[in-house]
């Protein structure tokens, strides 16, 4: 070796690759992480937009139905038991339907939310035909669909007719 000599050592340089490439691995698991979190988070406020705003639809449509009109079955033998509910509403002359079909809510024919996982229309108590108890489960695949956002939600709403 020269003394005096400019430059750095194959040890030094060696040394300043490890821990580059180890600063590196760790900054890119963290931004990974980060990125997951942020996605689970986005699903779960989708999905809880879409429960708030079907809860909303579901109550505005049930609270004026007739009680003793009120139909709880399956849109199909493909679908879950207790997950359509069919009504009249006597102040307008309306019959409604809301039932799953897939992985969709529809409100009528009309399809409103999509990652649906299952809806289940029941009556907490059996003396009360006017207390509906409706629950819906939610899910949203996230990061390449290894994860999933699930979300269940129970509402029990009173029909006012």
């Amino acid at each position: 070796m020269v003394s005096g000599a400019r430059g750095y050592t194959l040890t030094e340089l060696m040394v300043t690759v490890a821990i580059t490439g180890t600063v590196s691995s760790v900054g890119w698991l963290v931004m990974q992480k980060s990125f997951q979190a942020q996605f689970m988070v986005d699903a779960q406020n989708e999905i809880q937009q879409g429960a708030f705003t079907s809860f909303d639809t579901l109550t505005r449509l049930l609270r004026p139905a007739s009680a003793s009109s009120i139909i709880i079955d399956r849109f199909d033998s493909s679908q879950p038991p207790w997950s359509r509910i069919t009504f009249d509403i006597p102040s307008s002359g309306q019959t409604v339907s809301v039932y799953q079909k897939g992985q969709t809510l529809y409100f009528g024919s009309v399809p409103t939310f999509k990652g649906l996982r299952r809806i289940t229309f029941s009556y907490p108590k059996s003396t009360d035909a006017a207390l509906l108890s409706v629950s819906l489960t939610f899910e949203k695949g996230v990061g390449g669909g290894r994860s999933k956002a699930i979300q269940l939600y129970i509402q029990k709403i009173k029909v006012q007719n």
